[in-house]
């Protein structure tokens, strides 16, 4: 079955962390209860199989391999046609049909930026003009994000409200 999955981008010590929670459809105006400090968030999907105490057989194994599934039971360890621990088997594909990101704060394009004629600013132009990012975000965590041209940067989590579109 496809499941719909947000995950949350939050500033990290050396890098970014994220969370990551299951969700009903893939609304932004629909999320609930962010967690703290979030600059981020994009959707995507993965396919699940669940079984009760036979992972699989020949027909279960040929579908998750179409479906670009773990070949590894999360829950016992066992590949494919595992069939001595009981209880339900859960299998997760690979994540598909990725959303643009959604970041919260201040989209500045590289021309904007050099134009400030900051110093502070070198590493991050730098950096965006090397990996051939467009754009830098000024989040509202204080930190800064690249960002592609299909990207959609709000002011604040209250914008949220304003994509009402399933993304």
């Amino acid at each position: 079955m496809l499941k719909h999955y947000v995950k949350y981008d939050q500033p990290g010590f050396f890098f970014a962390e994220s969370e990551t929670r299951e969700i009903d459809n893939r609304i932004p105006a629909n999320l609930k209860d962010m967690p703290k400090g979030v600059f981020g968030l994009h959707f995507y999907d993965q396919e699940v199989i669940l079984s009760q105490n036979v992972l699989c057989d020949n027909d279960m194994e040929f579908e998750a391999r179409e479906l670009g599934m773990k070949e590894v039971c999360e829950n016992c360890e066992h590949k494919f046609k595992c069939i001595t621990k009981q209880g339900e088997h859960k299998i997760t594909g690979k994540s598909k049909n990725e959303s643009v990101k959604i970041l919260f704060g201040k989209r500045y394009s590289v021309a904007e930026l050099k134009a400030r004629n900051d110093p502070e600013l070198r590493v991050l132009i730098s950096n965006l003009e090397g990996n051939g990012f467009p754009y830098g975000v000024h989040c509202i965590t204080q930190n800064w994000q690249w960002a592609e041209e299909n990207d959609i940067v709000i002011p604040s989590y209250a914008d949220l409200a304003t994509l009402t579109e399933e993304l």
